[in-house]
């Protein structure tokens, strides 16, 4: 019994198709055909559409599980030896620049505390947007556009100025990398370098947060008993800070304060800038050039504004002794001065 043949048409429903079928098999001297042979060979030809249907339908669930158990196969295949490779290269430098920040950071305080020579901490989130920028034009110039200077350059004027909408979104995850990076450097101030560098890890509790209400995620058991984890061990951290001196205890207080902001922009910023990346096609070299450069026109607004500042109360403070050469060129010489350095 061959009913193939009803396969490709555009029926309607299921009855439809059973009836034109019956019409289709049935002779052409239907009339004649008594009323219980009729019945019989309607019965007939139903019970064998039937089988059919079913067979069909065994059949489409071998496949299915075919296809399912290929997809299970490819996915338990290992992956690229390269990928693997990169992946731990990843991790590595992520562990030493989180580990290092931290303490460069504080040796760059200790050093400024005890040659009385310091710097303002936006001159140095603005020379880490300027080698972002750097390092985030090269790979594109390298990985994106093949080496290829025109092909640079159409997409830096697409992205920049006929997709603007896009970059414009980026002006949101640049503005708190920005602030995130200046509380880093208040938050070391008033901490250690090791209780930095625990209580900043909150921002995985935060990214974890964000990411639950703005992206959807789920989290396992596993995830969320590490969370809670990592909560406990901040509190008992931030916990063993707590001293009879009231100046410690202040200080102690306003780092743990300026973490949780930073922490609460980094993981937001994160979050949003990942929305960014998936509702977009550019790669993510790109979007970082986009970002340093909103980042290094913040970091140099608020650098000026500083130095203007420091500049005027010089003026006010100097009038009456003349010193106003001396100083004000000491506070400009400033502008100059990267973390750690002297004049």
């Amino acid at each position: 019994m061959h009913v193939g043949i009803w396969d490709n048409r555009a029926l309607d429903t299921d009855s439809e198709r059973l009836v034109r079928y019956f019409m289709h098999r049935l002779p052409k001297t239907t009339p004649s055909v008594p009323t219980s042979g009729m019945s019989r060979q309607i019965n007939s030809l139903s019970s064998d559409l039937q089988d059919e249907v079913e067979s069909n339908s065994l059949l489409e669930g071998e496949v299915g599980r075919e296809a399912t158990s290929r997809e299970n196969r490819n996915s338990a295949q290992p992956l690229n030896p390269s990928a693997n490779l990169l992946k731990w290269i990843a991790l590595v430098a992520l562990v030493v620049q989180n580990s290092g920040l931290a303490i460069v950071m504080r040796y760059t305080f200790l050093l400024a505390s005890a040659t009385h020579d310091r710097y303002i901490p936006s001159t140095a989130v603005l020379n880490a947007e300027i080698l972002k920028l750097a390092i985030s034009a090269v790979a594109c110039f390298v990985f994106d556009c093949q080496q290829s200077q025109e092909k640079f350059i159409n997409m830096l004027h697409t992205e920049m100025f006929i997709h603007y909408r896009d970059f414009v979104k980026l002006f949101v995850p640049s503005i708190l990398y920005t602030v995130q990076n200046s509380l880093q450097y208040f938050s070391m101030q008033c901490l250690s370098a090791p209780v930095f560098q625990v209580l900043y890890q909150m921002k995985i509790i935060t990214t974890a947060m964000f990411s639950v209400l703005l992206l959807a995620k789920r989290l396992s058991s596993v995830q969320w008993g590490s969370i809670v984890a990592l909560t406990l061990g901040v509190a008992c951290v931030q916990l063993s800070q707590v001293s009879n001196s009231s100046e410690n205890k202040s200080n102690s207080f306003a780092g743990f304060v300026s973490v949780i902001l930073g922490c609460m922009t980094s993981g937001f910023a994160g979050v949003y800038f990942e929305m960014v990346l998936k509702s977009t096609s550019a790669s993510v070299w790109l979007r970082n050039i986009q970002l340093s450069l909103i980042g290094i026109a913040m970091s140099l607004v608020s650098t000026l504004s500083l130095y203007l500042t420091i500049l005027s109360n010089v003026a006010f403070r100097s009038l009456a002794t003349s010193e106003i050469p001396q100083r004000s060129l000491h506070a400009v010489s400033w502008l100059d001065t990267t973390p750690g350095s002297g004049e």
